[in-house]
């Protein structure tokens, strides 16, 4: 196994641009699925960046709710943006839509109802995949999915 350079020499550090990671599909039973694809670095620190601002601002009471509400398809009241611990599990949540948004690729055979009428989900659209992410279960596989390269990294650091 080869050692970490030792960077305090001068080493030159070259990061490079890499392809988006590809989908794959996971199986939510019933003939329905999703496809994700891994999370990647520069992206988890962008989301991590907006999602901290986003929160920084409904700490002290901004506009912010309005977007948040929209994202995770419930409405946020004062007395709720009121309490430090809501907003900190908030932001695991926005973290988790986030990371959502730009990994899933695409449902299959996924509907929300709306009366009698099944409405086929779109994974474009913040309302459709905050309602997917309501179920804890659908929630979880694209959390796994999306962030399998960190989980193959540990792996890799065990091993």
């Amino acid at each position: 196994m080869q050692s970490d350079p030792d960077l305090s020499r001068g080493y030159d550090v070259v990061i490079g641009l890499q392809a988006a990671p590809p989908f794959l599909r996971k199986d939510l039973g019933a003939g329905a699925w999703v496809s994700v694809r891994a999370i990647t670095q520069p992206e988890l620190d962008e989301i991590a960046a907006e999602v901290d601002s986003i929160c920084r601002d409904l700490r002290v009471g901004s506009g912010a709710a309005v977007l948040v509400s929209k994202m995770l398809g419930h409405e946020l009241r004062a007395d709720m943006l009121a309490s430090a611990a809501y907003v900190d599990g908030l932001q695991e949540r926005l973290t988790r839509f986030r990371v959502a948004m730009r990994c899933i690729g695409e449902f299959g055979n996924v509907y929300a109802r709306s009366g009698e009428a099944r409405v086929p989900l779109d994974p474009k659209k913040d309302e459709h995949v905050a309602h997917f992410l309501l179920d804890p279960t659908f929630s979880h596989t694209v959390a796994n999915a999306a962030y399998r390269g960190v989980h193959e990294v540990f792996a890799e650091k065990k091993g």
